[in-house]
Order: structure tokens, then sequence, then C-alpha cells
């Protein structure tokens, strides 16, 4: 006699089970009202910020000192290279250099200020309060207190009223 196919009922081993392929590659939202779990690699950029008016101001105020500083710079190297000075012409020169040096780090803190970095903020404070001390200590002109004046009205607007902005 022919022998039956088996059933699978009859067959007692277990057939390896395929895993189940997902037909909607779409991933399922949440039903309405409930929090969306975002992956970190899938998290929106945070959006800008417009720099706060203070950090503009001193933004701009930050390019002109550094328009007319450079223009100082160049004056002295001028002047200096018509005139015979010998040593003496050569040191004034590497203090221009260095001044030079100073203006666009000074600059360069200030555009680090309106980009919202915090570290900037308080190096900012920190050289603007020495400075605003070596005017008091010199009993400086009152011309050269009312332009410290001015950074330090916006400093302190920036510590606070806009201390969300920095990071």
């Amino acid at each position: 006699m022919p022998e039956e196919p088996a059933s699978p009922s009859s067959n007692p081993a277990p057939q390896p089970q395929q895993p189940e392929i997902p037909t909607n590659p779409v991933p399922q939202m949440p039903p309405a009202g409930q929090p969306v779990a975002v992956m970190p690699s899938q998290q929106m950029p945070a959006v800008k910020q417009k720099p706060p008016i203070a950090a503009q101001i001193l933004y701009a105020l930050g390019f002109i000192g550094l328009i007319f500083g450079l223009l100082f710079v160049v004056l002295i190297f001028i002047g200096t290279s018509s005139l015979k000075l010998g040593l003496f012409g050569a040191g004034v020169k590497v203090v221009a250099a260095v001044y030079a040096v100073l203006i666009i780090g000074m600059f360069y803190i200030i555009n680090a200020i309106r980009g919202g970095k915090k570290w900037a903020l308080i190096t900012y404070s920190v050289l603007l309060a020495l400075s605003v001390v070596n005017v008091l200590k010199s009993s400086g002109s009152k011309n050269s207190l009312a332009l410290d004046l001015i950074p330090v009205v916006l400093v302190l607007v920036l510590w606070t009223k806009n201390q969300d902005y920095f990071h």
C-alpha cells in the first residue's frame, strides 16, 4: 500500500518561524495628545534666535572700534616708517602690533557675544570692569568714563534681560 503523506498535525517537529516583515515602512503616529518619542539623531535643530538689541548695539560699537583701532595702527606704522627713530620706532611698531591683536581679539569676543556664547559675555564683562577700574583709578577725563559707561549699560542689559539667549 502506498504511504500517505504525513499530515501537518501528525508531524511533531516544530517549523522555524519567519520574522514578520512590516508592510508599512512609515512609522506610526501616536494617538492625538500623546507625546512623540524622537530619537536623539532625529531631533530638529534648535531655532536660531535673533541676537538681543543690546548685543547688536555692542557689535556695532565693536565694529566701529575695530575700524578706528586698525586705522590708528596703520597710521602709527606709516608715521614711524617715514621718521628715522631707530630703536624707539621699532618699539612703537611692536606696541602697535600688540594693540592690533588686542583689538581683533576684542572684536572676536564681541562677535561671540552676538552669537550667544556665555564665555564671551563673562570675558567681556571682566575686561570691561578692569577698564572702568583703570579709568576711575587714573582719574581720567569725564569723556573716557562716559565712553566706558555705554558698554557697561549694554552688558548689564545682556546679563539681566537676555540671560536665556546665552548658552
